[in-house]
C-alpha cells in the first residue's frame, strides 16, 4: 500500500464504487512515488479529505504545482486544527 491504514479506511468509507476506489488509490500511488517538499502521507490525507468522496474532484489536483497549497486548503476546510494532516484520520 502506498499509504497508511487510516487513508485506506477513508477511501473504503467515502467511495462506494470499486472503480472510484481504484482511481483514488492509483492517484495516491503516484503521490507516494513522487518527491515532494512535504510528506506523502500528509499530502495523501489532505487530498482524500478535499475530494470528499467525489472522484471527479481529483481533476483539481492534476497537476500539483505546490503541495503545500493543497495541505493549507485542507487545513482551512477542516477549521484550522493545526495538524496539517500529519496525524491519522483516526486515533
Amino acid at each position: 500500500m502506498p499509504f497508511e491504514k487510516d487513508i485506506g479506511i477513508m477511501i473504503q468509507r467515502d467511495f462506494e464504487s470499486d472503480r472510484d476506489k481504484v482511481i483514488v488509490i492509483d492517484f495516491l500511488k503516484i503521490i507516494a512515488e513522487t518527491k515532494w517538499n512535504v510528506g506523502t502521507q500528509q499530502l495523501s490525507r489532505a487530498i482524500v479529505y478535499l475530494i470528499d468522496g467525489d472522484v471527479n474532484n481529483l481533476k483539481k489536483f492534476d497537476p500539483i504545482s505546490d503541495p503545500r497549497d493543497i495541505i493549507m486548503e485542507a487545513e482551512i476546510k477542516a477549521g484550522n486544527p493545526g495538524h496539517y494532516f500529519t496525524k491519522p484520520f483516526f486515533t
